[in-house]
């Protein structure tokens, strides 16, 4: 349903849907950390694209309430502190303050090196989660 706001009452909803999305982010992630979720749930590239796909046919206005979807929770997961991402960067940078001396391009190649191996084994995770939902895959191997 289709609602119409005044400038001033876009931003008051837009602020709130933002901030309900953000906690709902936060407590799905907090449920696949301690294993109350499965990870079966989450979307991978295959499972966005089929979503697009049907909100595409159900209107402009379901893509973009995708694409927002979309955008706010990549938003945040960059801020998630793994070294490669910049949540990582400013987790590094608050370290360094607080002990007020840059860590050593060794170190901060290890904390690279360690973040950008949970990010790849993620990547992993969600593919395979991705691929195992496949019809076609899952009529193969039963």
């Amino acid at each position: 349903m289709l609602k119409k706001f005044g400038p001033a009452q876009a931003v008051v909803e837009a602020v709130g849907w933002t901030w309900s999305m953000t906690v709902q982010t936060f407590d799905v992630l907090q449920r696949l950390v301690t294993a109350q979720i499965s990870p079966k749930t989450m979307m991978g590239p295959l499972g966005i694209a089929q979503a697009s796909g049907d909100a595409a046919r159900g209107g402009a206005g379901s893509l973009f309430f995708l694409v927002a979807v979309i955008s706010l929770q990549v938003g945040i997961l960059n801020l998630l502190p793994l070294a490669p991402l910049d949540g990582g960067h400013l987790a590094i940078i608050a370290v360094e303050g607080v002990a007020r001396r840059d860590l050593s391009p060794t170190i901060k190649g290890w904390i690279m090196n360690a973040g950008a191996m949970v990010i790849f084994a993620l990547i992993g995770l969600v593919l395979y989660s991705d691929i195992s939902k496949l019809s076609f895959l899952q009529k193969l191997f039963q």
